[in-house]
């Protein structure tokens, strides 16, 4: 019946990316502007939300809807049907009770509902369906795509840089991506940080998947990224909050990740990846004072000897005369800790003056790789040999438990057996655990060549992070104590793991602050000439 009251309708039209075509919008448009036309409505506003789930949020048809609303536009919000309003019984319930605060209703072209208690019923029963069809529809996806993760398919999505899909939906590696991707790993192995990486990709004219350039969210991704040393892994993220919103960095537990090693071509060796895990683990950027004005040659390595602390950089004008300093100094106050701060340009000279002579030269280098190659091969050997030891260890306690078991069975029970029993069982737990962690990781073998070295030594400018990287990659830490510097040398390993003796003497190199001092022509601080060095 003709009331007289003209309805002014807003339309709104959804369709998502299951099972549905752009042409579905078309279609939808079309019925509610006959259902329009039939009941003499006045069509103000229309509404679109392309490729949109109704369980999200994230749709920006629908919310510029809600919110204009307010403006007293218009009365009805016409769907084709409710499920096109949404699919989420509370959702549905908190947006319908915003509607209605400003006097705005929401009608079906397909579902013919008014105000009565009886269409308020059947409105709830099509709701709890569309919500039902639609968790079930996202279970039966979930299914298929676990059997495709199960064979290590590509379950959709922009695959990873340096991989691309073949017909079989199998990764395959992209040889004209997968050098980006070793640079990557490369540069940061040898101890570079983001901010270098990022300009040297945008140098040489690299591009994110997307076309993008390279930034700290991008490179933390493909650094932690298992599929690039061969490990496949699926559904790795963890669900939704309650508020509808994913964490990309949290992750599930492990026992709920499909994880299958060598599951897909590897772009880099397991080691590498292996050690970039750990420098990610355990790195702590200490920018040392890295103000743009001063170049802390040993950033990141200087240690307190008296309370094992990070010694970070320091410049500033002090005295009456305002004398320009630059020091390395405790990060701890120095009431409490009680060391001092040790003079940067000092340290540094003396430190880049000695690698210079004593390790930046063919032979020196040649002899440290000598004493390295030996080492590993050490390490490897005791490595297999502890494997072997451990593994006649499991299988000793397997006899013994054997043998108990077959006691069992025969009525011979008493708590000595029980608790002997118990005992082995703890024991080859702890056995296997320790053998799972001697395969499980390898010693460390970083490939390196005297002659590569020299000559990334002798194209490094000083003053320039290549160049402190260099030097880094041979220097464990300096380690300063109130009267003597310790500085640690190591193999060119980026792991940490010292080698004693490798460069045919004693590793660590010894030198007083007085010496310090005096050779680079500073007064010595009157507290050195307590202890006469």
């Amino acid at each position: 019946m003709d009331t007289g009251i003209i309805h002014r309708v807003a339309l709104y039209a959804r369709f998502s990316s299951d099972n549905q075509r752009t042409e579905s919008l078309d279609a939808q448009i079309r019925a509610m502007k006959k259902y329009c036309r039939e009941k003499h409505y006045l069509i103000v506003r229309t509404y679109t939300d392309s490729a949109k789930s109704g369980t999200t949020d994230k749709r920006p048809g629908f919310q510029q809807m809600i919110a204009d609303s307010a403006k007293k536009e218009f009365d009805i919000i016409l769907c084709h049907k409710l499920d096109r309003f949404a699919r989420n019984r509370y959702d549905s319930a908190y947006y319908r009770k915003k509607l209605r605060k400003n006097n705005v209703s929401v009608y079906s072209v397909l579902e013919n509902l008014n105000d009565s208690p009886e269409s308020i019923i059947l409105e709830s029963l099509l709701e709890g369906m569309s919500e039902y069809y639609s968790k079930n529809l996202s279970r039966e996806v979930q299914k298929g795509l676990k059997e495709n993760a199960l064979k290590c398919k590509h379950t959709g999505g922009l695959p990873p840089l340096g991989y691309s899909i073949n017909e079989e939906k199998l990764m395959v590696i992209n040889e004209d991506e997968a050098p980006i991707i070793r640079l990557i790993f490369d540069l940061y192995d040898k101890g570079f940080q983001y901010t270098y990486i990022m300009k040297k990709l945008y140098d040489l004219g690299y591009k994110t998947r997307r076309g993008n350039d390279f930034n700290k969210n991008s490179l933390h991704e493909i650094l932690r990224n298992e599929k690039y040393c061969g490990t496949y892994f699926y559904s790795r993220t963890a669900a939704k909050s309650s508020d509808n919103k994913r964490n990309g960095h949290k992750y599930k537990p492990a026992d709920q990740i499909i994880r299958i090693e060598d599951g897909c071509p590897a772009i880099i060796p397991k080691e590498q990846f292996l050690r970039v895990s750990k420098r990610l683990a355990t790195k702590k950027y200490h920018q040392c004072g890295n103000n743009g004005r001063e170049y802390y040659l040993l950033r990141g390595k200087v240690v307190c000897g008296v309370c094992g602390n990070r010694m970070s950089g320091s410049s500033r004008y002090s005295g009456n005369k305002k004398y320009y300093q630059s020091t390395y100094r405790c990060q701890k106050i120095r009431q409490i800790c009680g060391n001092r701060e040790i003079n940067r340009i000092y340290l540094d000279q003396f430190v880049n003056q000695y690698m210079k002579e004593k390790i930046f030269t063919l032979e020196s280098l040649k002899r440290i790789k000598t004493a390295y190659d030996v080492s590993i091969k050490e390490r490897t050997m005791k490595r297999e040999s502890d494997i072997g030891d451990l593994k006649v260890q499991v299988n000793s306690i397997n006899n013994q438990i054997d043998s108990i078991v077959s006691i069992v069975e025969k009525g011979i029970i008493n708590e000595n057996i029980y608790a002997k029993l118990d005992s082995l069982n703890k024991r080859k737990q702890e056995l296997e655990q320790n053998l799972h962690i001697l395969s499980a990781f390898p010693v460390s073998n970083i490939a390196w060549s005297p002659e590569e070295v020299m000559e990334e030594f002798q194209r490094a400018e000083y003053g320039t992070e290549e160049y402190r990287n260099i030097l880094q990659r041979f220097i464990k830490e300096v380690r300063v104590f109130p009267y003597e510097v310790q500085i640690t040398l190591k193999a060119g390993e980026i792991d940490d793991r010292d080698i004693p003796g490798y460069l045919g003497q004693d590793f660590q190199i010894i030198i007083s602050r007085k010496e310090l001092y005096t050779k680079f022509g500073s007064k010595v601080v009157k507290a050195t000439k307590e202890r006469g060095a």
